[in-house]
């Protein structure tokens, strides 16, 4: 760990410890807080920083989960946050990959490149619909109440730091590639560009070459600032279609130079503890 990544960690937790959110189990540390999902709704246990050893002994694993359903009783799961590395076993289901794209120099355009330019005000409301489409189609299937898309979408769309790129066609905009520009690793004090969503019109012949594109210019934008990009995949569970996509997903940017950054695993809570 470098200096800087040891500094950080040490102002999170003390941050941490100071919100009442710093515990300790057998001394192993973790942080946890309750979170509600803004793309659901749903109100869950959320681990944002926890020592391995809490998570790959099962002997630590049973008491941690113990103890998490005891201090969040009303909660079913504990959500918790692990490097790339962790080696979990088959009790925790993955939810959530965040993979990492570290710029060199800018790319070359694509052949027979589709015209991409920013978006502007002019197209919020496509961008909302876009946006709207995607939280939908990502909302997992343990929700208890769904957040309006389109109110989450306008609020994202709002942030100070957001920026889209638009896919014109000669009818008109076909996609979008947006992205938050500010995004912070507390823990690791490092700051990135966030690509939240890359959408193409579905059913179009050159639907891969405008992806292709999209994402170049979000990668060159990247490049420009001079900041480490990230990307998710949502693993979706009970469609062996959705889980099957996710995976083709996640390969295609295991292939194309992408890293794993995060992952987010799901465990139920034991009932008996509550």
């Amino acid at each position: 760990m470098s200096d800087t990544a040891q500094l950080a960690l040490t102002e999170y937790l003390s941050a941490s410890s100071a919100a009442g959110l710093l515990r300790e189990l057998a001394g192993a540390h973790y942080v946890a807080a309750e979170q509600i999902e803004p793309n659901t709704g749903e109100r869950y246990c959320f681990v944002e920083f926890c020592d391995s050893p809490l998570l790959t002994s099962p002997e630590l694993r049973e008491d941690f989960l113990r103890a998490l359903a005891a201090e969040f009783p009303w909660a079913e799961s504990a959500v918790v946050c692990t490097s790339a590395h962790a080696d979990l076993d088959l009790h925790w289901q993955r939810l959530l990959t965040y993979f990492l794209w570290t710029p060199g120099r800018l790319e070359p355009p694509p052949p027979n490149r589709a015209q991409v330019r920013p978006a502007t005000d002019l197209e919020l409301p496509r961008l909302v619909n876009w946006l709207a489409r995607s939280f939908t189609a990502t909302a997992t299937q343990r929700a208890q109440r769904a957040t309006d898309p389109a109110q989450l979408a306008s609020d994202i769309l709002a942030e100070p730091d957001r920026r889209s790129w638009i896919s014109w066609a000669a009818a008109g905009p076909v996609g979008h590639a947006t992205v938050l520009t500010g995004a912070l690793d507390l823990i690791r004090g490092q700051t990135f560009v966030e690509l939240l969503d890359i959408l193409v019109e579905p059913g179009r012949e050159d639907h891969r070459q405008r992806a292709v594109e999209l994402l170049a210019t979000v990668r060159n934008y990247a490049a420009s600032v001079q900041k480490p990009l990230l990307s998710n995949v949502v693993h979706l569970s009970g469609d062996l279609e959705a889980v099957s996509r996710d995976w083709q997903v996640a390969d295609s940017l295991y292939r194309t130079g992408w890293t794993e950054y995060d992952v987010y695993y799901s465990a139920e809570l034991p009932r008996s503890a509550r």
